[in-house]
């Protein structure tokens, strides 16, 4: 196994300006792991609950993904009820309960994680977030994402994450959460660096993604799209994309790094084209490359730039 996700197993609510979603699949390890596994061998650990689709489950393992850290509990998986807004560019949640999500127990996690290469630690309780990363050795490349919920009410046991991780991906309003403030950007990613990670990734929705730290900058804008159904997802998507790609790399510096996000950016905007995991469960490698080499070319450089004549 070369990459590890480690998540939350949903089933979710979302109401989109043309339509809605109900009780369909969701949670970030169920998007984290099917790009994961676009791009490396994976496994995935959570929980699912007594609701959630064994389908789907199977639908995970048909794509390559080892399901063995899988836990399964008595009780509901993770409820999450949302509502876009017309431009689906602001996001509300209207509910969610932890149901099962409190029960993931750690130590049932087994040997074969040890040998990934990248460990996704996706939306989740801090608090499992931490028995996991003291488990995981060194060497491990560790990726963290978060969400508003667990900044506000467990900011002091994230921050012990945050201590042990590589890449932190986070928005400009959950890193004012964090640091307690509203600050400048560049001020405001100095006080996260400030708490251990080694890059912080500010994400950015439809504007794309900046990166930041001790590899140096790099900016991703979105991949430009004329028409976007569900963006559900695609912030996991990006994670648990750039967590595969690390892993086939087998690289931690900016190359590699840069490449990953890209990859990652890339995956996302695939995502976003359909409602939850529908163009996900269908992606291959190849389309992702495809519109990876487009994407490319659109994009300002030596090649195309007359910078030398100015």
């Amino acid at each position: 196994m070369k990459s590890l996700i480690l998540g939350t197993f949903n089933i979710d609510d979302i109401s989109l300006p043309n339509t809605q979603l109900s009780k369909v699949v969701g949670g970030a390890a169920s998007y984290a792991a099917l790009a994961s596994a676009l791009f490396a061998t994976t496994g995935v650990g959570g929980v699912a609950g007594n609701d959630f689709p064994k389908e789907f489950v199977s639908q995970l393992e048909e794509k390559g993904v080892d399901i063995s850290n899988i836990q399964y509990v008595d009780s509901p998986s993770f409820r999450w009820k949302a509502m876009y807004s017309a431009d689906l560019n602001n996001l509300k949640t209207t509910y969610q309960s932890m149901n099962a999500s409190k029960e993931l127990d750690v130590e049932k996690i087994n040997g074969r994680s040890k040998t990934a290469k990248v460990v996704f630690f996706s939306n989740l309780d801090p608090n499992h977030q931490l028995k996991m990363i003291e488990k995981t050795p060194k060497h491990v490349i560790k990726l963290l994402d978060s969400m508003d919920l667990w900044i506000e009410e467990k900011r002091d046991v994230l921050k012990k994450v945050l201590k042990q991780v590589d890449i932190y991906f986070v928005s400009e309003h959950e890193a004012s959460i964090l640091i307690g403030k509203q600050l400048p950007l560049h001020d405001m990613i100095t006080e996260v660096m400030r708490l251990g990670p080694r890059v912080v990734v500010i994400k950015k929705g439809r504007h794309g993604l900046s990166m930041y730290g001790e590899l140096g900058t790099l900016a991703i804008p979105s991949y430009p799209l004329a028409h976007v159904l569900d963006p559900s997802g695609a912030g996991d998507s990006l994670g648990g994309a750039t967590a595969g790609a690390l892993a086939r790399l087998g690289k931690f510096d900016f190359e590699s790094v840069a490449t990953a996000l890209f990859m990652g950016s890339v995956v996302a905007s695939f995502v976003i084209e359909g409602y939850t995991h529908d163009v996900l469960l269908n992606l291959t490698l190849d389309e992702v490359l495809n519109r990876s080499e487009f994407y490319l070319k659109q994009l300002p450089n030596t090649d195309n730039m007359l910078i030398d004549n100015i």
